[in-house]
């Protein structure tokens, strides 16, 4: 996630994804939707695509980019010059038991950070 904060107390999303795996590369498309549930908020679904490619580096590592965009309400999409872009070089590391992800992310267009860090850890079901 590319650390934005929600004008919600309260939300809704669908995450589903599209991708291709192999030994090498990893490619995924997320067409996020996001729903506000505050009363003081539009209930209309927003269209947040994110899309990943990645490189697997060594045994443990992959490396490639991550994309969040920020399109606006699905039944009437922002124009091109207002919609937000995020795009991150990262890393993902599997190392004893734990799946990390982190990455330095750069803000475009209507962005509301320039740059940004993030990490994430997982503890995968395996």
């Amino acid at each position: 996630d590319s650390g934005r904060t929600s004008d919600s107390i309260s939300g809704m999303e669908l995450r589903p994804i599209i991708g291709y795996r192999d030994a090498q590369w990893l490619l995924s498309f997320n067409p996020i939707l996001n729903v506000g549930l505050a009363a003081s908020v539009s209930r209309q679904p927003q269209f947040e695509p994110a899309l990943k490619l990645t490189h697997r580096v060594s045994a443990e590592m992959c490396a490639g980019f991550e994309y969040y965009g920020e399109y606006g309400s699905l039944s009437r999409l922002s124009p091109a010059d207002q919609r937000s872009h995020t795009v991150y070089a990262v890393f993902d590391v599997e190392t004893a038991g734990l799946d990390v992800n982190f990455g330095i992310g750069r803000g475009f267009v209507n962005a509301g950070d320039e740059w940004v860090a993030k990490g994430i850890i997982a503890l995968p079901f395996k």
